[in-house]
């Protein structure tokens, strides 16, 4: 098949849960299908990663997302996150390709790369799939939610509302011939919020099958690890929960305990989480051997929507997890069985002490955690779901 893709950031480095998505299954469709990616990106270092790009796709084409005070009074319409990404020019290009190409298909990630569409989707007859990372306006509602401050908190929450309404419209509008979910659970809300107004499919995020190797010999000196971006909201508010409220805890029983937080752009909320007992990593060139290393991979989140990459990168590498619900939310794992899940501090911090003894049931959970990833998380066989349904689209 011949594919356009959109993509509302670019995913390379996969270096984010949804960059990583996104990549993934760019690289599995790629094996046996011509794909034409457009994205948007913030940076002149990422709208150059498009050479890196050609190796999985015939053509790439980036464009830098607008900015300015044009965004601002354009916003007055629409939601910031759409009118940033509506981009003239990529629709133009979008329609000589389609002149020139007779594209197949066309794939796209997230609601807010569908504004360039709804003109294309009019003058061709093209079937289109969205790819549903999370549902958007709820999402933004749960980061006004969170422990951000004002104004961006009013902010979120205002166009939590305006991002409901353009789904709304825009289902109406484009007709989409598929609709994918990475999260059960959402698709179930979709289909009660908005009806079957499309043929929908669960497929979730994976990670990749790696050579799982043996547990560190830190002895007393335990490394727990909490891996993400860290200027996303949720992952600073739990890196926060985590340092004040259960590391304290922790340390009454295993004192030369160290907690990582690991992962690019760290607040300065984060940054003063940092001491004898924290290091703030910023970016890492691979997150690979803090995981590892550690005794302990811990999932302190309250929220944010849709599956955790986090989550099931760190079940590959076959350590102890312990996470908040929220951590597994969208996920067959289950608790008690492939990992510790608590809620409160004395729980959370009770989990922690008892996975860092691995203990003998700590030790199974790994392996059946382990073993129920290899079975249903895989690249490998979530890609062929996805290739499979693409193609259904198309006919």
């Amino acid at each position: 098949m011949k594919i356009i893709w959109l993509m509302n950031e670019c995913p390379l480095p996969a270096n984010t849960g949804g960059r990583i998505g996104m990549f993934k299954r760019l690289e599995q469709v790629s094996k046996a299908n011509d794909v034409y990616l457009f994205y948007v990106c913030d940076s002149d270092e990422e709208l150059n990663t498009s050479d890196a790009l050609l190796k999985y796709c015939k053509k790439v084409f980036a464009y830098k997302r607008k900015k300015g005070i044009g965004n601002v009074l354009r916003s007055i319409k629409m939601p910031f996150t759409i009118v940033s990404r509506n981009i003239k020019r990529m629709q133009a290009d979008i329609e000589t390709l389609i002149e020139e190409e007779n594209p197949d298909l066309i794939n796209v990630d997230f609601p807010q790369m569908c504004v360039n569409l709804v003109r294309i989707a009019k003058d061709h007859d093209i079937p289109i799939v969205l790819n549903e990372h999370n549902i958007e306006w709820q999402f933004y509602k749960q980061l006004s939610e969170s422990g951000m401050k004002f104004p961006k908190k009013s902010i979120y929450a205002f166009d939590s509302k305006r991002l409901k309404k353009y789904e709304e419209k825009l289902v109406k509008k484009l007709s989409f011939s598929g609709i994918t979910f990475v999260s059960d659970r959402d698709m179930c809300y979709y289909k009660k919020w908005l009806g079957d107004v499309s043929d929908m499919i669960h497929i979730p995020v994976g990670a990749d099958d790696r050579v799982v190797k043996q547990m560190p010999a830190n002895g007393d000196c335990k490394k727990v690890v909490f891996v993400g971006l860290m200027s996303a909201a949720p992952n600073e508010e739990g890196a926060e929960w985590f340092a004040l409220n259960v590391l304290p805890e922790i340390l009454k029983v295993y004192p030369k305990t160290v907690f990582y937080a690991v992962g690019k752009n760290p607040t300065d909320r984060v940054k003063c989480l940092a001491g004898d007992n924290v290091k703030v990593t910023g970016m890492v060139e691979s997150v690979d051997n803090y995981y590892n290393d550690a005794d302990l991979v811990v999932i302190p989140l309250f929220h944010g929507g849709g599956v955790k990459v986090k989550l099931l990168e760190a079940v590959s590498f076959a350590r102890p997890i312990v996470s908040t619900s929220s951590g597994v939310e969208g996920t067959a794992f289950i608790p008690g069985e492939h990992l510790y899940v608590a809620d409160s501090v004395d729980e959370f911090a009770e989990c922690c002490i008892k996975a860092l003894s691995f203990d003998a049931d700590t030790e199974k959970m790994v392996k059946s955690s382990h073993e129920f990833f290899k079975k249903n998380y895989t690249w490998a066989e979530i890609g062929k779901k996805y290739c499979d349904f693409l193609y259904k689209a198309t006919l």
